[in-house]
This record gives structure tokens, C-alpha cells and sequence, in this order.
């Protein structure tokens, strides 16, 4: 008996490993972004319901100083935020594992995005590489989907606003057009 709940035991963390093994970086261009429920720093409830008919940027990052294309990017964020920041259509949304000193970084850093902390299994769930932006278009679609970034601050600046800035606006144009 004793061999039988070990071996079922054993099975049902081998299945949950495999399943959980598959869902890592389910997301892709075209895919209807998951329904979820976010708590930010702030404690504000964030809903991708809630969130529909607005184009949104998920950036799936660190503030770890061990991952240097996550902290080279923030500076092209802040300036993409400076840009749409104050259309209510558009929303930005930063997702870290780092649970420490969540306001001091945000601060350091000068994030004004909504900071949305996660452990790293259910970062991992969406994001296989640090950093991860998802814009999610106002139909709750994803359109664009980028991994990594330059290391260089100037590089990975210029290359989240080439990509982003003209991505946005496509974007606020479908919607406009309904």
C-alpha cells in the first residue's frame, strides 16, 4: 500500500511538472491575453476584463541589478509612459518577482507604470526571458510581443521606442475607428 501512494504520489508531481512545463510562454501574437487578476503595489486590483477596449503594455521584468537589459529598458519605458502616459486608453503595467524595495526602485527608476509583483513561477507563466513586453491591443489580443533587450542603456532606449512608440498608435487607431 505504502508503494502504491508513493507511485501515485510520484505520477501526480510528474504530471503537474509536465503540464506546468507546457504553459511557460503561452503567449503569442493573435492569442486572446488571459483573463487575470493583478494586485499592484499600491494595492489596486487590476483586471484583464476591466482592462478591455484599452491598449495595454505588459513589461515583464526585474529590478535586479543581475539582469542589466531589464534595468537598461526602464529608461525607454519611462519615455514610451511620457508619450501616452496621460491617455486613458493606454495603459502601462511592470510585473517583477522582486518583492523588496518595490517603491524605492520605483522610485529610483522613475516607473510611474502600475508595479504588479509576482513570484517567479507565475512570471515564468508568461514570460520565458527577462524582459518580456506584451502589447495587448484594445480587442484583448496580443500584438506584439518582444524578448530581451540591449544591455547598452542608449540601445535598449532607442529600441523599446522604435518598436513600441509606432506599435501604440496602430493600436489607438483601430480604436478610434470603431
Amino acid at each position: 500500500m505504502k508503494n502504491l501512494f508513493s507511485f501515485v504520489a510520484c505520477f501526480l508531481f510528474f504530471a503537474s511538472s509536465v503540464v506546468a512545463q507546457e504553459k511557460p510562454g503561452n503567449l503569442f501574437v493573435g492569442v486572446v491575453f488571459p483573463e487575470i487578476r493583478f494586485r499592484t503595489i499600491d494595492r489596486k486590483i487590476l483586471k484583464t476584463d476591466d482592462l478591455k477596449g484599452k491598449v495595454v503594455l505588459y513589461t515583464f521584468s526585474s529590478f535586479d541589478k543581475h539582469c542589466p537589459s531589464c534595468i537598461a529598458q526602464m529608461y525607454g519605458l519611462n519615455e514610451l509612459y511620457h508619450t501616452f502616459g496621460t491617455n486613458d486608453s493606454v495603459v502601462f503595467i511592470f510585473v517583477t518577482f522582486n518583492y523588496l524595495n518595490l517603491k524605492k526602485n520605483q522610485k529610483k527608476y522613475g516607473l510611474k507604470h502600475h508595479i504588479v509583483p509576482l513570484n517567479s513561477y507565475e512570471i515564468n507563466w508568461f514570460a520565458e526571458k527577462l524582459p518580456t513586453n506584451v502589447l495587448v491591443g484594445a480587442d484583448n489580443r496580443i500584438a506584439l510581443i518582444t524578448k530581451g533587450s540591449p544591455t547598452n542603456i542608449i540601445s535598449a532606449k532607442n529600441e523599446v521606442l522604435d518598436i513600441f512608440t509606432s506599435a501604440i498608435r496602430e493600436e489607438l487607431k483601430l480604436i478610434h475607428t470603431f
